[in-house]
């Protein structure tokens, strides 16, 4: 089954145009992202089709799971650039649904799964960064359900209520898979290969938490909930983003570490998406909070970010569609 990795970045990155007013791109993104996703649903249905224990075995298994989330992501996200972009709350409100849906089949069935399990999970090969494609899906879905809930007004606080229900949710989960990464990085040991780009979801996790709090807070003054609780939504929304800017030292010297002193190799790797989300959500979250919060000096460092993501997004692209073409027309 492939990843919507690529559907989750292009559509934050999209976002993050918007927010610099690049209004063209950000639209050309919106029609680049439909066609993606258009694409990973007939590959993934073809495959779902001809290999069917195949597709299940991976979604169950602990090193591949967690994969399936990006499903979810992709959903929301893609409903946030529908809702933000060009206003089709109808069609935002389906996605999010879709979402949401899946988000419920997926966790309870994986999380059930490992329990019950008869063999038992090696840490040193299971546990990695792809984990935290949990958090980041339980966010996505809290987001757009906080930006839905202004337009249908009549589902307003019930929406509300859920999507803070899920950030926190998300947090505690956050708390949990990172416990068992630290774990498995800091004890085991870790060579350049297992050493992966998704790791970077670590600091994408948090990132997406901090969007997910300041979509909260921004619409608190018409929540009669969110109102009563709004000084502990700030301060553990300052905390997700502090936790987010915290890792992106540390995920550097250790690309750095990888590439350079280890030498590996620049070529494509579809996990190369698992850098460019985290980018362009750091971007478009730190820019929200900045509002929020008032504060313009972080909004400087937000629009910074954002023109890192479109050229990390434009590298990886432009590697993923000469990775795809036969040498000889590479060379041509």
């Amino acid at each position: 089954m492939k990843s919507f990795a690529i559907v989750m970045a292009t559509g934050i990155v999209s976002l993050a145009c918007s927010q610099l007013q690049l209004t063209l791109i950000s639209q050309g993104l919106l029609v680049c992202n439909l066609m993606l996703s258009g694409y990973l649903v007939i590959f993934n249905g073809i495959q779902m089709k001809k290999y069917p224990h195949q597709v299940i075995s991976d979604l169950l298994a602990p090193a591949t799971g967690f994969d399936s989330f990006t499903i979810v992501a992709a959903c929301c996200i893609l409903g946030s650039q529908f809702l933000q972009i060009v206003h089709l709350p109808t069609l935002a409100l389906a996605l999010w649904c879709v979402g949401l849906i899946t988000w419920l089949l997926l966790s309870y069935s994986l999380l059930a799964q490992f329990i019950v399990r008869r063999a038992g999970l090696d840490i040193s090969k299971d546990v990695h960064g792809g984990w935290l494609l949990l958090v980041v899906a339980t966010q996505a879905v809290s987001v757009s359900g906080t930006s839905l809930s202004r337009e249908f007004p009549v589902f307003h606080e019930s929406l509300v209520f859920l999507s803070l229900s899920l950030w926190l949710v998300g947090g505690l989960l956050y708390l949990w898979v990172i416990s068992l990464i630290l774990y498995r990085t800091i004890f085991f040991t870790m060579n350049s290969e297992s050493l992966a780009p998704p790791y970077w979801i670590s600091m994408g996790a948090m990132a997406i938490s901090t969007l997910a709090g300041a979509s909260l807070i921004s619409i608190a003054r018409d929540s009669m909930i969110l109102s009563q609780i709004l000084p502990f939504v700030k301060g553990l929304t300052l905390l997700c983003w502090v936790t987010a800017t915290w890792w992106i030292p540390l995920l550097v010297i250790l690309g750095v570490w990888r590439h350079i002193l280890q030498r590996v190799s620049f070529s494509y790797d579809s996990q190369f998406w698992s850098i460019v989300f985290p980018l362009g959500m750091y971007s478009v979250s730190t820019h929200r909070l900045a509002v929020e919060l008032n504060f313009s000096p972080l909004m400087q460092g937000a629009n910074l970010v954002a023109y890192l993501a479109l050229g990390a997004w434009l590298i990886t692209i432009i590697k993923m569609t000469c990775a795809s073409l036969p040498a000889g027309s590479a060379i041509k």
